[in-house]
């Protein structure tokens, strides 16, 4: 009796563990991530492909749940994208060459106003990308967009507006994948 009341106990505290986690494709997302004593919620979560080949899994993390992509761009809220590389064919040279696309095409191509700071974020990601890498792109309400790598903070950029065309790349009306927008967004 004792063994079935302690099997069962284990079990019950193990469920938990589990249920903490998105399985998106290979990669377990959380459910939630703690920055600066703000908890922010998974709002959605997709696969980032290119030419049949999945590049990265990526989720979107907001301080409450919105499937209104303008009005979480321009939110001066805390919130943030997790991504973990899923392909060896993404280096660093054609993460940042995607990047640069995704700042054109969220701005409008008005992107001489973030340069310098598109280049600061990049050299914060100055290890070379592998397979299994996280990082977390974190906007602090008040503070900045901050980079960490690995759970490691690297540093952050200044600015409400970096962070809207950041986060357009993904959810602007020219987003990177439109299927990835939806799925983000909790749509899909």
């Amino acid at each position: 009796m004792r063994k079935i009341i302690l099997i069962s106990l284990l079990i019950l505290m193990a469920t938990p563990m589990v249920s903490q986690l998105k399985e998106v494709g290979k990669v377990r997302l959380p459910l939630e991530l703690m920055y600066n004593k703000k908890n922010l919620l998974l709002n959605g979560a997709g696969i980032r492909s290119k030419w049949f080949f999945d590049i990265y899994t990526i989720g979107l993390y907001l301080d409450k749940k919105s499937s209104d992509a303008q009005s979480i761009i321009d939110a001066d809220e805390s919130m943030g994208v997790r991504f973990e590389v899923t392909s060896k064919l993404l280096s660093r040279e054609k993460f940042a060459s995607a990047f640069e696309e995704g700042f054109q095409k969220s701005t409008n191509g008005n992107i001489a106003q973030y340069r310098s700071r598109i280049e600061k974020f990049f050299n914060f990601m100055h290890d070379e990308i592998r397979v299994g890498n996280v990082y977390d792109v974190i906007y602090h309400k008040g503070e900045g967009t901050t980079i960490y790598f690995e759970g490691e903070k690297r540093g952050t950029i200044k600015g409400l507006d970096f962070k809207k065309a950041l986060i357009g790349v993904w959810l602007s009306d020219l987003p990177a994948n439109k299927r990835l927008k939806k799925e983000l967004l909790g749509l899909k």
